[in-house]
């Protein structure tokens, strides 16, 4: 699924539920810390309560992002995600 889908999908999922909705978000739809942050921030928008920052990178010859790219990412997930906007029950 695209990044367009997995959110649409979420979002009617976290309209129509009443329990937190934490979605499976691939690597973020991105490879750098931008690109996360910017998935988290919509997924924030949308609602969703969290998502995963994976350190699969997609590439056979190089498959887990390297640590410092990797703690980068997820530095960049976590501050996109206390920015952003919380939902109360």
């Amino acid at each position: 699924m695209t990044k367009d889908e997995v959110l649409t999908h979420s979002a009617e999922l976290v309209e129509t539920v009443d329990i937190p909705v934490s979605a499976d978000l691939e690597n973020c739809f991105a490879h750098d810390p931008d690109g996360v942050a910017a998935t988290i921030t919509s997924a924030a928008r949308i609602g969703l309560a969290g998502g995963s920052v994976e350190d699969f990178t997609g590439d056979r010859d190089a498959p887990i992002y390297e640590l410092p790219h990797a703690a980068e990412r997820v530095r960049a997930a976590a501050e996109a995600a206390h920015a952003g906007p919380s939902r109360s029950s």
